[in-house]
């Protein structure tokens, strides 16, 4: 019942942001009462902690399967683009500004989540990129994974980027695009246009 609850609390913050979804909402979607949704969650701030972490989870175990199914780090990038939509692309960007406004202490632990596990990700396939020659030598990797952490996160901005106007996959595409071929030597330029066409 727990994720019956939690998928429709999703489904419904997916679509109205955060601020619209209320307990009697979910439970009369459901056909079940306040009383059984309080049972498994205490509060709309643990059930939107949990939903948030839910997500979290998905897409870190997704960057991890892509990093241990291919050596080759330009292969991994690809992968990571191709699975944005799956692990991003649904996400309402409006939930970002109100989790950051109103729920600063789950916004507290995705940036924990985001110091631990995926700026160490970054910083691990930026150096193993080096030595593979997919990646230029000289570029200090610690600047750019505060730079691409700092792209990131302006995407979570409604004034950064108007979201009428694009969709959130389409501005992670393009950054980490740009990110790419600011790294990459003529080597890893021509290997990731050659993987790019086949995906």
């Amino acid at each position: 019942m727990k994720e019956a609850i939690a998928d429709t609390a999703e489904e419904m913050a997916l679509s109205k942001g955060l601020a619209g979804l209320t307990m009697d909402d979910v439970a009369g979607r459901l056909g079940i009462s306040k009383k059984t949704i309080y049972a498994h969650f205490s509060s709309k701030q643990e059930l939107v902690d949990f939903l948030v972490m839910r997500r979290l989870h998905h897409v870190v175990r997704n960057i991890d399967k892509t990093m241990q199914a291919h050596s080759n780090v330009i292969q991994v990038f690809v992968d990571i683009m191709r699975l944005l939509p799956e692990m991003m692309g649904m996400v309402n960007p409006v939930i970002f500004d109100e989790l950051k406004s109103k729920y600063r202490a789950t916004w507290k632990k995705f940036e924990e989540i985001k110091q631990k596990h995926m700026m160490a990700s970054l910083m691990y396939l930026l150096e193993k990129g080096k030595k593979q020659g997919y990646f230029r030598k000289s570029i200090h990797s610690d600047i750019l994974v505060q730079m691409r952490f700092l792209q990131v996160e302006s995407t979570f901005s409604s004034s950064a980027y108007p979201f009428q106007k694009y969709t959130f996959n389409q501005i992670h595409q393009e950054l980490l695009e740009h990110f790419l071929y600011g790294i990459c030597t003529l080597k890893g330029f021509q290997l990731y246009e050659k993987l790019k066409k086949r995906t």
